[in-house]
């Protein structure tokens, strides 16, 4: 792994001050408000499809792919059924931003990006 250098911190730090500097948050921010991984997020869903032995088998051949398991989930069971799964998993009216969150809000920073499906970070 690279080391940072005192002159690239110095350089970050004043970007900063400046208000010119961007984050990105990557998936998994959001775990320690109690909200799933996608991959806790879609195991109930590979869970309840049938094995690959089976004439409708997609779970074998869906392993690992969660874009694609959604799609057999809902080819399998339809969309009401993958919506209402959705909702129930993601529904936590309970779920708050964390200091994190609130840290990251409070930047002055020009724009933050994210791959999480919550709005936490809007919310801090």
């Amino acid at each position: 792994m690279a080391m940072v250098t005192p002159e690239a911190l110095t350089h970050l730090a004043n970007q900063l001050r400046l208000g010119r500097l961007s984050l990105f948050v990557g998936a998994g921010l959001s775990i320690g408000a109690g909200l799933p991984s996608w991959e806790k997020l879609f195991a109930p869903l590979q869970d309840s499809l049938p094995d690959v032995e089976s004439p409708s088998g997609w779970a074998g051949s869906v392993r690992n792919e969660l874009p694609l398991l959604a799609e057999a989930y809902e080819t399998e069971y339809g969309r009401n059924s993958l919506i209402l799964h959705l909702r129930l998993a993601l529904s936590r009216n309970a779920v708050l931003p964390t200091s994190v969150h609130e840290a990251l809000s409070s930047l002055p920073v020009d724009t933050i990006a994210t791959t999480n499906y919550d709005a936490l970070i809007e919310r801090a």
